[in-house]
């Protein structure tokens, strides 16, 4: 099995969220928002699937949850973030194996 241990992606609530905080995004952050197996996990899947016995340990994309406000704003976007790659890891464990927690 190969396992990619540095993957990003952005879990559906942190992404909203930081849409909601951020909607135009620039520089590295509007070049994220284009990739889609960033966001969309049936794409990132037919991806992976060319790979065999493919599963990755997943983590925050930049930039980091503190480029977006004050400690209490990264303080919840960090919550955000790890509930969502906890699910992630839950209900998608022979694809995720785990994940590097974001913290502020």
């Amino acid at each position: 099995m190969k396992i990619d241990i540095f993957t990003h992606i952005l879990p559906k609530r942190y992404n909203e969220k930081m849409l909601e905080i951020d909607p135009q995004g620039k520089d590295i952050n509007k070049r994220v928002r284009a990739a889609i197996g960033i966001t969309d996990v049936d794409e990132r899947f037919r991806v992976m699937d060319r790979f065999g016995e493919y599963a990755q340990i997943i983590n925050l994309v930049t930039p980091p949850v503190e480029s977006y406000g004050p400690p209490a704003v990264a303080r919840e976007l960090a919550q955000i973030a790890n509930d969502g790659m906890a699910e992630l890891v839950q209900k998608y464990p022979d694809r995720f194996l785990g994940f590097a927690a974001a913290l502020p």
